[in-house]
This record gives C-alpha cells, structure tokens and sequence, in this order.
C-alpha cells in the first residue's frame, strides 16, 4: 500500500467545525463581504480561512513539514508556522495551547495544537488558517484533498 503524503488535508478533524470568515478573493466578490473582518473600527480582508465551533477542537498539521516559529501575538493569539517542501509554508493562528517547539517536525493529520479564542474572533473556538506558495497566500478551501503540484500561485 502506498500513502500520498503530498495531499492537503483540513487542519482539523471535527465535524463541528464551520467556516467564520472566507479566504478575500479580490476577483469574486460574491464571496468578499464574509471575507472582511472588522477590528476595532477598521476593516481588513481576511488572508486565510477562519474556522470556528462552540467546542474546543484539535488543529493538525496539513502537510508533513518542520515547525519554524512558535510566537504569542497579542490579537492573533499563539500562532505556529510550519514549512513544507514545495515553498509551502501552513500558518495556525489563535491556538491555545501546543505541547511542540520550534524545530519539530511533524506529519500529516498529526495533532499540533488546541483551537483558542483571540481578539480579532471573538465567537467561540477558533483557528486562522493561511497557506502560502512561493511567498504568496492562497485560498486553502481550494486545495484540500488535491496534491501539492496541483497548487497555482
């Protein structure tokens, strides 16, 4: 049996789990007025994609790939970047809690870390999930289930 490493998978496993805010796509704007988050009276389009629930739920990684920063921002809340091969780099914001450090490598479908709140979401459990390719981010809802040669920057 051969297993594909290279396919996204959601970074998370809860089916409780919904969509806050949507990746800001300046080409479809049917999709950019729930792509807008307003942050002490300024609105600012969303990078990522922003899942939330009422319930606490695990975070994993989406691909296989090494840890590089760990960091607690005061309205993100602890944030965990991890590279991939590729120029691929997975960034998790408003975690609570990881029990990882930096340098750790992790794989696919493995638990980085619990959902949190933070300033910038402040409903229920969340996680900010951003995907960068070759230094530009795109819209991860686009990629689950896909390989990573099928990524268009």
């Amino acid at each position: 049996v051969i297993v594909q490493t290279n396919i996204f998978t959601r970074p998370y496993y809860s089916g409780t789990v919904t969509i806050n805010k949507y990746f800001y796509d300046y080409q479809k704007e049917e999709t950019q007025e729930n792509s807008i988050i307003f942050y002490e009276n300024t609105y600012i389009q969303n990078s990522g994609v922003s899942y939330t629930s009422k319930e606490k739920f695990d975070i994993t990684s989406t691909l296989d790939g090494e840890i590089t920063e760990i960091i607690d921002n005061e309205i993100l809340g602890k944030t965990i970047k991890i590279k991939h091969q590729n120029d691929i780099i997975s960034t998790y914001q408003c975690v609570e809690s990881t029990s990882l450090n930096q340098g750790d490598y992790v794989l696919r479908g493995q638990k980085i870390a619990t959902s949190g709140t933070c300033p910038l979401y402040n409903d229920n459990y969340n996680l900010h999930f951003e995907i960068s390719y070759q230094g530009k981010l795109i819209n991860p809802e686009l990629y689950y289930d896909k390989t990573t040669d099928e990524l268009q920057a």
